[in-house]
């Protein structure tokens, strides 16, 4: 609850505002006076019948009408991300294949599967002008399946709906990174979709403990501005904006090299992968490090934008009613504070989302995490555009 002085001014404040407000006069001189000294005046108790006889009615709103209005407004979000990511799709595939780079990339595949054919002896039992013609014929044929003899835009449009629904061809790895085996000719939907729950997994869990130790950190500060940890919190914010990899490496040489509090990071094997819990203390201890490396990489940046927009409105006249009429901090925080700042703070967050999975290459390779972000490493270190491609593809897909 508000102290007396600051009812006392924040009554002031509304008579001010509004100089007809005749309740706040009437608090204002109660609080004044000691309560054993306060008589009933003629003229003040007349005032308080005319508002009593007069009360305030707030309609409240019709909670069948507000879930239908939000469900309006998600499907229609909904529809307008699903056409935002099919056109930023539509022009990466378009800038990647400027000169036919695609078509080559495809052509490539196909000459690398009849030069297989022919090691494993399919050709030997031909003539030379029988094998020209059936190697002629198989890459046609493969060229027909792929789409390569379509027109530009049809063609293109295939791969458009390939990369939204994952449909990427193969992935020729064939080799170990840093002990994960993958096997050869494994498809790239397979391979993703293993991977993916990993990365949703590191990226869901810090982003849920980021955004509300912030918020409850970030009203705390708007409550105390000018202060000693106020004054900090301004200080760290410039000094600590880092990308999480950058932290990975000193609580890895902090925690795990000095300490010894956590494991060294180590390969999560996807092959003997199992829901036993044996694996899912390995993987519990191996996602303590990167969650804090992300939530340290955000924490100082949006506790100082979230206090900054929480004292924009913690200044408004509204406020300063709301307490004249005695209500507690955490009333007034959640319903005049923190509700009409809601949509620029999840605003800020997304956008915060977006920054971070743009590291998550880095830091999934430093901790040996079995992520999207090695995966993408593993790919450009075997030279597999088709993965490289889905990447692309699955970054221009989160919202």
């Amino acid at each position: 609850m508000p102290t007396t002085r600051e009812q006392t001014n924040a009554l002031r404040q509304a008579i001010r505002i509004d100089p007809n407000y005749d309740d706040a006069k009437i608090r204002l001189q109660t609080l004044q006076k000691p309560v054993e000294k306060i008589e009933p005046l003629p003229r003040l108790a007349s005032q308080l019948e005319v508002t009593s006889s007069a009360p305030l009615v707030v309609s409240k709103p019709n909670r069948l009408e507000t879930v239908s209005r939000i469900t309006k407004y998600t499907v229609y979000k909904g529809v307008l991300l699903f056409f935002t990511i099919a056109v930023g799709v539509y022009i990466t595939i378009l800038i990647a294949n400027l000169g036919g780079y695609i078509d080559e990339i495809f052509r490539g595949e196909i000459a690398s599967s009849i030069m297989g054919m022919a090691m494993a002896g399919a050709f030997d039992d031909m003539s030379q002008e029988e094998k020209d013609a059936r190697i002629a014929q198989i890459e046609w044929q493969m060229e027909e399946d792929m789409g390569l003899h379509k027109s530009f835009l049809l063609r293109t449009f295939g791969f458009l709906v390939n990369g939204l629904t994952l449909n990427l061809g193969e992935a020729y790895m064939s080799a170990f990174f840093r002990g994960v085996f993958q096997g050869a000719n494994q498809s790239v939907q397979i391979t993703v979709l293993e991977r993916l729950p990993y990365t949703i997994l590191l990226v869901g869990v810090s982003n849920f403990l980021f955004f509300f130790v912030s918020v409850f950190v970030a009203l705390f500060l708007s409550r105390n501005y000018g202060g000693i940890m106020d004054r900090i919190s301004v200080l760290l914010a410039a000094l600590m904006s880092a990308p999480s990899w950058i932290y990975g490496i000193v609580l890895i040489v902090l925690l795990a090299g000095q300490l010894q509090i956590l494991p060294f990071p180590k390969t999560i094997d996807l092959k003997f992968a199992e829901l036993t819990p044996e694996y899912i203390r390995l993987v519990l201890s191996q996602m303590v490090m990167p969650v804090m490396a992300i939530f340290l990489s955000l924490f100082f940046t949006g506790v100082f934008a979230w206090r900054t927009f929480f004292l924009i409105y913690s200044g408004e006249d509204y406020v300063d009613m709301a307490k004249a009429q005695g209500l507690s901090n955490r009333v007034i925080e959640r319903r005049y504070i923190l509700k009409p700042s809601m949509p620029y703070v999840i605003t800020s967050f997304a956008l915060m989302i977006i920054t971070l999975w743009e590291g998550s290459i880095a830091l999934e390779v430093l901790f040996r995490w079995p992520g999207i972000g090695s995966l993408f490493y593993q790919a450009v270190s075997n030279f597999n555009p088709t993965s490289e491609h889905h990447y692309v593809f699955q970054g221009l897909e989160k919202p």
